[in-house]
């Protein structure tokens, strides 16, 4: 994992500011999308931060934020809330692609260090669940097989999922 200062600038700024007023409200959360796989290793993102919460927690977790000098937004979607820090956007979701955000979902996170600070990251398996999920329902769907290489098209586990 890279250091706190090399995570892409804003975004790692707005990520402890944000974790720390959720945890400050007793609000319980897992940095979840891209973030989640920068976490572990993964590449970088500079497009936005996802923070998962429960659907009983997101109105409050959207009022936190707000109450800490970030803009509040209540997008068309039914599953996530958004806060503007400034050009950085704060996904809260609430109910990703293929499961709720509930107690066990929030059990199963890791408590890993990010941006210098330690918080709860979405767990490996339920971050992928989603990603796929997301590729492979609602109007979407269609281009995703295209987007995969031709080993995996071939492959079993291409024949169970992408037909």
């Amino acid at each position: 994992m890279a250091p706190a200062n090399d995570l892409f600038g804003p975004i790692a700024e707005t990520l402890r500011r944000a974790a720390g007023t959720l945890r400050a409200a007793e609000i319980p959360f897992l940095l979840g999308g891209s973030l989640a796989f920068w976490a572990r290793g993964g590449q970088e993102t500079t497009n936005d931060l996802d923070l998962m919460v429960r659907p009983a927690d997101a109105e409050r977790a959207l009022e936190s934020l707000v109450a800490a000098g970030m803009r509040g937004e209540r997008p068309p979607e039914d599953w996530l809330l958004k806060a503007w820090d400034g050009d950085v956007l704060v996904d809260l979701i609430h109910k990703p692609a293929g499961m709720d955000v509930d107690d066990e979902v929030l059990a199963r996170g890791d408590e890993l260090e990010v941006a210098g600070v330690r918080m709860c990251v979405m767990s490996l398996e339920d971050a992928l669940a989603t990603k796929l999920h997301a590729l492979w329902t609602g109007p979407a769907c269609a281009p995703a097989p295209r987007t995969a290489p031709t080993p995996r098209r071939s492959s079993p586990w291409w024949r169970d999922w992408g037909s």
